[in-house]
């Protein structure tokens, strides 16, 4: 806490958690046994999937997150440090908080709420799963009770995109056609590597912007020119089956 440890000996303690990370997080049905065996227990079951496991923290993310405990000195006040600390939580991935004053009706609300819109690593949600219990219960010992909390889940905003592209004669057309495929996908890579419209790239209600993307395009080793012919938002939870890229924005709804 910013103090010099007393002199002493053995008066310094510190505590590792070990675990499996993302390759925890499991559908359901995909636990089958146990690490320790029990005496009469024959069989277990994970009914729902396991979500909240996450790999050591990148670079990025600690210059994104090491500073929220400085900033906030682990209070919640504004709602800027609602997001801040939920970002610091084990599990999440990405959070924004807003208050929300108008209500639907569009008059002023009575009760005015923080909103606080989380999403789970890699983009799972977490209202089905412990892990929204156990922010609220982190997040109530850092606010003020007094003040409505309201937590709840990202929405998926699909993006339809139509891209044609041209390739140097210079290089392998095939092998550069997939860098150009892998360099827009909306998920991970196999190699682990996130494309332009990945969850990891992209955080709450940012914006896409046409210039951007052929800036980004054209810069993809061997493409010499590029045409986006079909950039359009899509409706929410509407996935297309063709193959073309296509991405989500998360927002707060």
């Amino acid at each position: 806490m910013g103090m010099r440890p007393p002199t002493g000996t053995n008066n310094i303690h510190a505590r590792y958690r070990v675990g499996l990370g993302s390759s925890g997080n499991v559908p359901s049905a995909g636990v089958q046994q146990l690490l320790d065996s029990l005496a009469g227990m024959q069989q277990v079951s994970n009914p729902q999937p396991t979500i909240g496991g996450t790999d050591p923290e990148s670079l990025t993310g600690i210059r994104t997150n090491a500073p929220a405990s400085v900033r906030t000195f682990n209070r919640a006040v504004s709602a800027e440090d609602y997001g801040a600390l939920a970002r610091t939580f084990p599990g999440i991935a990405k959070a924004s908080a807003q208050w929300v004053l108008i209500g639907k009706n569009m008059t002023a609300l009575t009760h005015p709420y923080v909103q606080l819109t989380v999403a789970a690593t890699g983009g799972m949600p977490i209202s089905q799963s412990s892990v929204i219990g156990q922010l609220r219960s982190f997040l109530d010992q850092c606010r003020d009770p007094n003040v409505p909390l309201r937590i709840l889940d990202f929405t998926r905003i699909f993006v339809d995109i139509v891209v044609t592209v041209d390739l140097d004669d210079r290089v392998p057309r095939q092998a550069t056609f997939a860098h150009v495929q892998a360099a827009l996908n909306p998920a991970l890579n196999p190699d682990g590597t996130a494309g332009y419209f990945a969850f990891d790239n992209l955080d709450f209600g940012e914006s896409l912007h046409l210039s951007a993307i052929y800036a980004f395009i054209q810069n993809i080793p061997g493409v010499s020119d590029a045409n986006v012919t079909r950039f359009r938002r899509m409706g929410p939870g509407r996935q297309r089956s063709d193959g073309r890229a296509q991405r989500y924005l998360d927002r707060a709804d």
